[in-house]
Formats: structure tokens, sequence, C-alpha cells
């Protein structure tokens, strides 16, 4: 529901009509090379998937479905991706949708939202995780 508002709905028709994970046999037993591997791809796929949210989100919103209370919009697709992360990709740290969060919003000159956000109580970034995006970002 989550994805289709942001039309990224698509993205996951890959998981439709899967009869089998990889690294299953007939019976249903994994092996452990197998289930490395399906976890790495896994969680690549969860991670561009909420990398994208949190780049493309607040433009789709402005652009599509026409809101334009800037903040609202920045919180609003925030906690769509922190809660996709919680429910559909639980394996992915909370401090990667925060970080790439934290990187968009920087990029895009949201300076006092995103100083609000490393302010939160308690903190969604830790400083030195925090440091380092605005490090990148300032380079």
């Amino acid at each position: 529901e989550t994805l289709a508002k942001y039309a990224m709905a698509p993205q996951l028709s890959f998981l439709a009509g899967v009869d089998m994970l990889p690294g299953e046999d007939d019976a249903g037993e994994r092996n452990v090379e197998d289930a490395n591997l399906e976890a790495s791809v896994e969680g690549d796929v969860a991670r561009s998937l909420l990398l994208r949210l949190c780049r493309q989100g607040v433009a789709y919103q402005r652009d599509v479905l026409g809101e334009s209370d800037e903040e609202e919009m920045w919180l609003t697709v925030l906690d769509d991706a922190d809660d996709i992360r919680r429910h559909v990709f639980p394996h992915v740290p909370p401090v990667f949708v925060y970080r790439a969060f934290l990187n968009t919003m920087l990029l895009a000159g949201q300076i006092d939202l995103a100083g609000r956000l490393l302010q939160a109580v308690p903190p969604r970034l830790p400083a030195d995780v925090a440091e380092g995006v605005v490090l990148s970002v300032a380079r």
C-alpha cells in the first residue's frame, strides 16, 4: 500500500508467483550458501528500494500528488520508509533509512529539517554516522 502511494509497487513484482525460494530443494531444505546469497540479494533489493523512496518520495508527493507543505512531505516520506523497513525488510537496520534520508535532505538543501532530525531524542543516528553523512555531502 505504501509503495503504491509512491508508484513504486512494480518494484516488488518479482516476488509474485514464486513457488520455491532460491536455495530450497523440492523437500524445502535450504543449504547455507544459497541462503546467504538470497539474504544478500534481498538485502540489496531492500536497500535499493528504501534509498529510492528516500530520494524520490518528496518529489513524487509534490509533483504528482500536489502536496505543498515541504516539511510535512519530508516527514511523511521518512515515516513511510521506516514503516516499510520495519514491516517488509526487518533485516535492514534502521540506521540505513535515517542515513539515506539525512543524505537526501542535505543534498536537497533542507538544512533546518536535517538539523532537527539530528537533534531528535532519542537520536535516530549515531553521532559518528551523522558526522560522516554531513562531511560526505559537504564535499
